[in-house]
């Protein structure tokens, strides 16, 4: 992101990285953003704490059936699999227990 704005008459130009950018991240650095479109990722639905998953790597995914719980808020939420992940096999849990997300995480 580049900045320009003017103070006090004097025009100034401030760059910055993109905060909401998809980089090449890999799990021990840090959330990364879900990318829209992309059917193997599952962004959250409210920012929050992932408490647990019900599923471990190697799972065949069944719609319905409990996937993980999120806490926010003070609420747990349970989240089930979605009809879109239906039939598919879990690669990957990129969250550590009790790890913060951000709305749109993976």
């Amino acid at each position: 992101l580049v900045l320009n704005f003017m103070h006090e008459g004097v025009n100034l130009q401030v760059s910055m990285p993109d905060p909401d950018a998809v980089v090449g991240a890999t799990a021990v650095a840090g959330p990364r953003k879900a990318e829209a479109g992309n059917p193997m990722h599952l962004p959250t639905v409210v920012p929050g704490e992932l408490l647990s998953y019900n599923v471990k790597i190697g799972d065949v995914l069944k719609a319905g059936d409990p996937l993980c719980v999120l806490e926010s808020m003070k609420m747990e939420m349970k989240i089930s699999v979605p009809d879109e992940l239906d039939g598919m096999k879990v690669l990957d849990l990129p969250c550590k227990g009790r790890t913060k997300e951000k709305q749109g995480d993976i």
